[in-house]
């Protein structure tokens, strides 16, 4: 079964937001509490695969400082935990992905005005979930690596704090990839014998905001616990195309079977990218969740005849899967209907011309002339035989169609296509052949 206290990590995104923020900094203080060991007893099938960040990522004695507002000085101010340890104590991921080393500086900062994140890694939990270590006192994985809640990425220390006399662990949570929004990291998990504890709720506090300092203390705890996981999901089926209303992405997932167990997909979540010529490379991706586990989007926020790149993830109550492939193209918008030139007739035919429509910086690849023709003795309003149809390249103004019936009236429209798709037909002008 899934984690019953697993993080609610789909919480929709505002929509095209994108938070950049500051490394924090911090000066933490603690309440003990019990060493957690690294739980043994997690599916083999998660190594691969992305879970949520839903473990204690210390399992040495240690105590909590800094929260969110639970400091009297105000030093966070946003969603962070302080754990305050030992030198040299282990830190763990708190959940399985792929780890990164976002500084391997160990410097001091000279003053409190200068303190950053020292030396730090960042784990990405996929569909945009990072966590966040802060003031390592060593980095013991590669850029790259897959972890899992038992893989040990360092060592706390107090690098990037001041005169680096504090020793403790900043750990984060963010949604919109690395510099996204930090968020609740919620409870998290430890073991104590076969029981499996939640924290800070096993101390009888609902958050971690509520953990008062300097106070609670447990002893070590055993090493096996844990409800059984279902597998992370499958990377799923994903396509964009450029529609009239934008970016149109699809994406088909179903339950799947592995192990007994039944993974089934709830939502999706959708990145994507501008690519910005200016400097020449990708804008900051933004993040869009979508409680669907199958269905399409129109992507909102879109600058046309702009490139764009574009993944979906999809998730279960474990974690999220793999970023599908990357589809990458331009951003269209129809193309306005072609205004008429000319329409006269030549040599047993007519020679058709049209001014260039608007292709909002997406190339018009083809026009579409439609003609009828009808015997001049028949009425106006009807008689015209079935239309047909001449196609000129996206280059061409003007199209000559021969041979027609000579003495007869015939009617020409034009629609212009470009990558999101075909404009309409342009009103009739009419012509006799002579």
């Amino acid at each position: 079964m899934a984690f019953g206290v697993s993080l609610r990590l789909i919480t929709a995104l505002a929509a095209g937001a994108v938070v950049v923020v500051a490394l924090p900094t911090g000066q933490a203080s603690g309440t003990s509490w019990a060493s957690m060991p690294v739980p043994k007893r997690v599916a083999a099938a998660l190594e691969a695969g992305n879970t949520d960040p839903t473990w204690l990522p210390i399992r040495n004695s240690g105590s909590v400082g800094c929260t969110l507002s639970n400091c009297s000085n105000g030093q966070h101010g946003h969603w962070a935990i302080d754990f305050v340890g030992k030198p040299g104590d282990s830190v763990y991921s708190a959940g399985s992905g792929t780890a990164y080393i976002g500084s391997n500086s160990y410097a001091c900062a000279s003053s409190t005005g200068k303190e950053s994140a020292g030396a730090w890694v960042y784990v990405d939990h996929g569909g945009g979930f990072v966590s966040r270590y802060h003031h390592l006192s060593s980095i013991a994985i590669k850029n790259g690596q897959p972890v899992t809640n038992q893989t040990r990425i360092g060592a706390m220390g107090g690098s990037g704090s001041y005169r680096c006399v504090s020793t403790y662990l900043h750990y984060e949570v963010r949604s919109g990839g690395i510099h996204g929004t930090r968020i609740n990291p919620g409870q998290l998990a430890a073991c104590r014998g076969q029981q499996y504890l939640t924290f800070p709720a096993a101390w009888g506090w609902s958050s971690w905001n509520s953990v008062p300092r300097h106070k609670r203390a447990a002893s070590s705890e055993a090493q096996t616990c844990g409800p059984d996981l279902a597998p992370p999901p499958k990377v799923p089926d994903a396509s964009a195309t450029s529609r009239g209303g934008g970016l149109k992405v699809s994406w088909q997932t179903s339950s799947t079977q592995r192990r007994g167990e039944r993974a089934g997909v709830t939502s999706a979540m959708i990145k994507y990218e501008r690519y910005a010529p200016s400097v020449k490379r990708y804008s900051p991706a933004v993040y869009l969740s979508v409680a669907e586990a199958s269905g399409t989007r129109i992507l909102p926020g879109i600058q046309y005849g702009a490139n764009y790149r574009i993944q979906v993830a999809v998730r279960n109550g474990t974690g999220y899967s793999p970023w599908s492939r990357t589809t990458v193209l331009r951003a269209a918008k129809l193309p306005t209907k072609p205004r008429l030139r000319y329409v006269r007739s030549v040599g047993a035919g007519v020679s058709y011309g049209w001014w260039k429509a608007p292709d909002y910086r997406s190339t018009i690849s083809r026009f579409t002339v439609k003609y009828q023709c009808r015997k001049s003795s028949v009425s106006a309003s009807g008689g015209y035989r079935t239309a047909k149809q001449r196609v000129a390249s996206g280059r061409s103004y003007y199209l000559r169609i021969a041979p027609l019936p000579i003495g007869q009236r015939c009617r020409f429209a034009i629609r212009a296509t470009n990558a999101a798709g075909s404009s309409g037909f342009s009103r009739w002008a009419v012509v006799s052949v002579r």
